[in-house]
């Protein structure tokens, strides 16, 4: 597949690309064909967002956010939990890796992020441990960073994501105006 690139320099001084068109379709029908899941959008639980704003680092309640984005995909068995990191790199807003079978997403404080940017970075790191859980990925990092953030719109987390992952998501805001587009037209 050839694909031209076009770099956005956002707020760190970060590049971002766009998203070839071709590949946003190859995840939409991979995830299609892998989770047999309707796009329904997911409905944010007003009392834990209106607590999140107050401090969105408080790890009790991202692990409660968590387990609700995470039951909204159809998961019962959920083997994952956050916690808030110091990360040395500040252009990371959070990670998802697995120990002992464990999923762990570490969020980063960040001085000046705000709870929507929190609550957006946790959704991406929670479609991680969906998609891994759900044995979808590609060989390449970059690819399943895109993937994972076609799967947050995908499963219906786009508000989520619109209000805040411009600055910390890979795919550009247009990239998943895209996303939500192709799925609302299916």
């Amino acid at each position: 597949m050839v694909a031209f690139v076009i770099w956005i320099v956002v707020k760190g001084g970060e590049r971002k690309k766009h998203v070839p068109k071709e590949f946003i379709r190859e995840c939409i029908d991979l995830l299609d064909s892998r989770t047999g899941t309707e796009h329904k959008e997911y409905v944010l639980n007003k009392k834990i967002m209106s607590e999140i704003h107050e401090n969105p680092y408080d790890e009790y309640l991202l692990n409660a956010l968590c387990r609700d984005i995470l039951k909204h995909c159809g998961m019962k068995n959920i083997n994952v939990i956050v916690r808030i990191d110091d990360q040395e790199d500040r252009y990371v807003a959070g990670t998802y890796h697995s120990e002992y079978g464990q999923g762990i997403i570490s969020i980063s404080r960040k001085a000046y992020a705000l709870d929507y940017e929190v609550v957006a970075t946790l959704t991406h790191e929670c479609m991680h441990y969906f998609l891994r859980m759900n044995n979808i990925c590609y060989n390449e990092v970059l690819h399943n960073e895109w993937l994972t953030d076609v799967a947050t719109v995908y499963m219906g987390f786009w508000p989520l994501m619109e209000a805040g992952y411009f600055m910390q998501g890979y795919l550009t805001t247009k990239d998943l105006r895209y996303v939500r587009n192709l799925l609302v037209h299916e």
